[in-house]
């Protein structure tokens, strides 16, 4: 699975932005609650540290609009 994955990624052109970062750069609502937050809380749940998406988290709740 990594290495199918990582040829994937190796196919994308260099300019190519994920839609997290579209949606920050238009000041849109981010997915942070589903993807980062919902991370986070499982790790909190189940004891297991989450440290970088904790960091992420936290990091881009600040350009959540509204």
């Amino acid at each position: 699975p990594v290495v199918a994955g990582m040829a994937t990624v190796e196919r994308f052109s260099f300019d190519t932005k994920s839609s997290m970062q579209r949606d920050l750069e238009r000041g849109a609502r981010l997915e942070i609650e589903a993807l980062n937050g919902a991370a986070v809380r499982l790790g909190q749940a189940t004891g297991v540290p989450t440290p970088a998406n904790l960091a992420v988290y936290a990091a881009l709740r600040l350009h959540q609009p509204g």
